[in-house]
């Protein structure tokens, strides 16, 4: 099933490049469910120049709906490190309100995809199992003052879910008019901003840790346990790897539904 999905996004891509500055929001009357499996999404998913991932946006009445997808490692890495998307209702690509989700962490040491064993992939699904379960909040920015809510914070909340299954991985968000505007206009405009990497100073490898005996010890370890190193996780980083960062102009549909 996944691999289908894989496959109709690849074609979905090559067919629904953004060719034009601004993307037009879908109608729908039956909000998605905020579970990240894109069913509700088919068909309405655009790549954009220069990004690894798939991008669609939906509104009713009085919510916003985003979804992102990607199968590319590097950035799934990149958002799962930290993903703040912005809101400006002005569409000037202000920073004013912003929901940051996943909420930053520090994963210098597994941003290198190159060269990985059957073991090393095994440790990349265990590393992105256990980030997700770490998800339990999301933290929204209004004016530079930010708070933490539970990523379902129910139908009338913002809710957010991160899905990953073979090699895929998808985001789905919900924010309410409400939270970024009393009135929105019809243009707004959309940033996506993932944290940045900041690679230790003298630092020459990019590994995985030091093995602690097996995952038991933490998700340094290479699964294998008995002090095993970490192999092919051991490498030198070619190049810094450059975070997400687009904003995207959205033409919302405010009709009567």
């Amino acid at each position: 099933m996944y691999k289908r999905t894989i496959l109709i996004i690849l074609v979905l891509f090559s067919l629904m490049s953004c060719k034009d500055s601004t993307i037009n929001s879908q109608a729908t009357i039956n909000k998605p469910q905020i579970d990240g499996v894109l069913d509700e999404w088919e068909g309405i998913l655009f790549s954009t120049k220069g990004q690894k991932f798939g991008f669609g946006v939906m509104n009713d009445d009085s919510t916003l709906h985003i979804a992102l997808t990607t199968y590319d490692k590097q950035t799934i890495m990149q958002v799962l490190r930290g993903l703040t998307i912005w809101i400006d209702p002005n569409s000037k690509k202000d920073k004013s309100f912003g929901i940051k989700y996943p909420i930053e962490a520090d994963m210098t040491g597994f941003m290198d995809k190159s060269n990985r064993d059957s073991h090393q992939n095994e440790d990349f699904e265990f590393f992105i199992t256990q980030r997700l379960l770490q998800q339990n909040s999301i933290q929204i920015v209004k004016d530079d003052i930010p708070h933490y809510s539970d990523i379902d914070s129910g139908e009338k909340g913002i809710q957010a879910k991160i899905f990953y299954n073979n090699g895929e991985m998808n985001y789905e968000l919900r924010v309410p008019f409400s939270e970024f505007s009393s009135d929105p206009s019809e243009k707004i405009s959309i940033g996506f901003e993932s944290a940045q990497l900041q690679r230790p100073n003298g630092s020459s490898s990019n590994s995985f840790g030091k093995s602690q005996g097996g995952r038991g010890g933490g998700m340094s370890g290479s699964g294998k346990g008995g002090g095993q190193k970490s192999g092919g996780m051991q490498g030198k980083m070619k190049e810094t790897p450059k975070s997400v960062n687009i904003w995207l102009d959205i033409k919302l549909n405010l009709e009567k539904m």
